[in-house]
């Protein structure tokens, strides 16, 4: 069955709802957020993006587990996704012992490889019934996980039929033998080679399924390690070069985007996956084929970013989590660790681009021949989309940040750091914290802090699109939408240059 694409996954979330409650028109808010609970999940390319998926999450959510998305508690979707399709075949009382079975099968694929065959499968069984004492038949048992869709069997080798299933039963795994030599070593490996999918994703569930310190600390220390040659970037002395853009960027007439709501809100979402699997693209070497020595070191730069993104994911998660145990001083700690991390990785990412600006104008007055016979509007047009293109990339970053910490329960903790130590990224990324959070737009910290950037282009272009991206994803009035736009003074260039993609981002994954 083909998959749905964020339309039609959207479409089915909203009949779902409308169902349910007898109303054809469903609360959009109750729609947005099951929706984006589901886009996260399927998002990661773990779970198969199948209807049939999608109804059993949206199960999973009317189950009572939609508030959980605040402190990132998603592993229990996958966990509602594996019961699913073991609890109609396994007696209550065996669960846990299947469970368990696969938790070891999980490790010992991780040991050895993704699929093994006829004789591995063999060995590991003898293992797992002298480990534990138990007598388990065979076939039956393979017979059953794979009728139970956990396994697949094909050309006679076995393996985890759904990512999700397998990341799920190692990360379980990893969290109940921490202490033990070997798998702390592993964790170790993986923690510090986030860029890698597998290494990624494993500590993702990991993370998921621990509360120990061990693991926390781990993040903090990858995080600290990311981009340490870089220092933080400014928003307020590292933009003189873009500043300078600015002043050429002509500034157009504030209006309303054309066109429909609901199709914007698509586009978005899409942008947001083809933007992450991209950039999981390149850190799996898959776009590396016939490069230039430059270009790969470019493509090294990006993994590198990918693996940035993958920590601030992880230790935004342990901070929802944990946010009612952690004390206020190692809540600030990992928020600074989170913080500073990525604003290196922006930092890196824009040196590297300052390293050869004019090579970037020439690029896109390239893509711009063809579009205009004007020297001069292409210079023009060049520029514009150079300063646009580069608050993109800005925008992905804060907004990452922002998201990861975004719970109603951490905005205290992400006020305090902000006015501890006081600077313009740190009140974007506790604006784009309150931006992900459902209920009305916080209007006046958006106005107040368009006003503190006025003389700041770069940093104000970058607070419009995080906006924008809040108008265009979730109900807001026009009368809100027009007040916003006139203080945000947004023109159709700058929502057009959300579009914008050089020719070298295509090539790596539409960076």
């Amino acid at each position: 069955m083909l998959g749905f694409g964020a339309r039609l996954r959207y479409q089915l979330v909203e009949r779902w709802f409308s169902l349910g409650d007898g109303n054809s028109s469903p609360r959009s808010a109750d729609v947005d957020m099951a929706n984006q609970i589901i886009s996260n999940i399927v998002g990661k390319g773990l779970v198969p993006k199948s209807p049939i998926y999608v109804l059993i999450l949206l199960q999973g959510l009317e189950a009572g587990h939609q508030g959980e998305l605040e402190n990132s508690a998603l592993g229990h979707y996958y966990q509602y996704l594996i019961l699913h399709s073991l609890l109609p075949v396994v007696r209550q009382e065996a669960v846990h012992e299947v469970l368990n079975y696969c938790q070891q099968l999980a490790w010992f694929l991780n040991q050895t490889k993704p699929r093994i065959d006829e004789k591995a499968y063999r060995l590991f069984h003898a293992q797992y019934e002298e480990k534990f004492d138990l007598a388990v038949p065979l076939e039956a048992r393979k017979r059953l996980l794979v009728g139970a869709k956990i396994l697949t069997e094909a050309e006679g080798e076995l393996a985890f039929r759904y990512p999700y299933s397998y990341y799920y039963f190692l990360g379980t795994y990893l969290a109940d033998n921490l202490r033990d030599e070997e798998v702390g070593k592993r964790v170790v490996t993986y923690a510090e080679n986030l860029h890698v999918r597998e290494y990624g994703n494993t500590i993702l569930f990991l993370a998921h399924h621990s509360n120990d310190d061990f693991v926390m600390e781990l993040m903090e220390r990858a995080l600290g390690q990311s981009f340490a040659e870089y220092p933080e970037y400014s928003f307020e002395k590292d933009t003189k070069i873009l500043e300078a853009l600015a002043k050429e960027v002509k500034q157009e007439a504030v209006m309303l985007p054309p066109g429909d709501t609901k199709e914007k809100k698509f586009t978005i979402i899409e942008e947001d996956l083809n933007f992450s699997e991209g950039l999981a693209q390149i850190s799996d070497g898959k776009l590396r084929e016939e490069r230039s020595q430059e270009e790969i070191a470019v493509l090294e730069l990006v993994s590198e970013i990918n693996g940035l993104f993958k920590g601030i994911e992880i230790l935004g998660m342990i901070l929802k989590a944990r946010f009612g145990s952690l004390t206020s001083q190692k809540k600030q700690r990992l928020l600074t660790a989170l913080v500073n991390g990525g604003l290196r990785g922006m930092r890196g990412l824009f040196e590297t681009f300052a390293s050869s600006p004019q090579q970037l104008l020439i690029e896109i007055e390239e893509v711009l021949t063809n579009q205009t016979p004007s020297r001069d509007r292409i210079e023009a047009l060049a520029k514009q989309r150079v300063f646009s293109f580069m608050s993109y990339l800005a925008y992905n970053f804060v907004r990452r940040m922002g998201s990861s910490v975004s719970s109603k329960n951490l905005i205290p903790a992400i006020t305090r750091l902000q006015t501890e130590t006081d600077s313009g990224a740190n009140r974007l990324v506790r604006l784009a914290a309150l931006l992900e959070l459902r209920g009305k737009m916080p209007m006046s910290e958006v106005i107040n802090l368009a006003k503190e950037f006025d003389d700041l282009p770069f940093a104000f272009s970058v607070l419009a699109r995080l906006a924008m991206r809040r108008v265009q994803l979730h109900e807001t009035s026009d009368i809100e939408k027009q007040q916003l736009f006139a203080e945000l003074k947004v023109g159709v260039a700058t929502q057009r240059g959300l579009d914008f993609k050089t020719k070298n981002s295509k090539q790596t994954g539409k960076m």
